[in-house]
């Protein structure tokens, strides 16, 4: 799922909060705080869709796809 906000004359910020979203425009992405995403069909979580575009990862935005508590490929 992908929300577009407008940020003043800066690039638009996209919230992910579900696997395959695709971006095809520079943007700054957000991941809420805790957010755990699963890429359940194996085709990525966040996908770039474009060529020659900047993300810009706002910071505290972390790509989980497990718990912080599980162990790496459980």
């Amino acid at each position: 799922m992908i929300a577009l906000a407008a940020a003043g004359a800066e690039r638009p910020t996209i919230e992910v909060t579900a696997p395959n979203t695709v971006i095809t425009q520079s943007c700054r992405v957000v991941i809420p705080p805790g957010a755990v995403i699963r890429d359940v069909n194996e085709q990525a979580v966040i996908r770039v869709g474009a060529p020659n575009i900047e993300i810009e990862f706002v910071r505290g935005s972390v790509l989980r796809g497990s718990p912080a508590d599980t162990r790496p490929d459980e």
